[in-house]
């Protein structure tokens, strides 16, 4: 039994890279704007909207991407976990009104920190819109423009951090019975 079971995951794990393709989300143009207390970060998913997203949406489920933008320290140490300092998610959804033919946007943000306790404001206002335009959805749901990460109370050198954006768009399913979740990711240095 144990050796159908570890068949079984070997021929899972080999098929995943192969179920990738050239039409798979990718983080682009990641840029990281800012220095000391105030630092931004922008960036776009190229290939976030698969056939099967599109489907939902004119199907009128509610589709969300969540993009976490993490700060993070590099350890002295090699091979040691890094030390994460401060994350901004943004929440992105999107629902399609048959009736009307409008598509309802919404975003929300969430900024957290570790370490001693962020005096000031922890969220930034959420938006909403109503469009028309499956442009403007796409653009919306996949791009991220200026969203800020809170300052790092931490003695981790400037050379040694990093921004590591993963943008989540939902899962698909490998054989139809392995879920998989579609993500997006890059990192990028505080110097670049």
């Amino acid at each position: 039994m144990r050796g159908l079971v570890l068949l079984v995951m070997i021929v899972a794990v080999s098929i995943l890279p192969a179920v990738a393709g050239a039409g798979d989300p990718k983080v682009i143009g990641l840029r990281v704007e800012g220095a000391g207390e105030d630092l931004r970060v922008s960036y776009s998913v190229e290939n976030a909207f698969s056939d099967d997203i599109l489907e939902r949406v004119h199907s009128g489920m509610t589709v969300s991407f969540r993009h976490r933008i993490e700060l993070y320290g590099k350890r002295a140490v090699p091979l040691w976990f890094p030390k994460t300092l401060s994350w901004t998610v943004v929440e992105t959804a999107v629902e399609f009104d048959g009736l009307t033919k409008q598509y309802h946007l919404s975003r929300s943000y969430s900024l957290r920190r570790k370490g001693k306790a962020w005096e000031g404001p922890s969220r930034i206002a959420d938006e909403e819109r109503d469009t028309d335009s499956l442009d403007v959805v796409r653009i919306w749901m996949s791009e991220v423009d200026g969203v800020p990460l809170l300052p790092a109370d931490s003695e981790v050198p400037v050379s040694r951090r990093r921004v590591d954006v993963t943008c989540s768009m939902g899962r698909k399913f490998v054989w139809m019975m392995f879920p998989v979740t579609v993500t997006a990711s890059a990192e990028s240095t505080l110097e670049n």
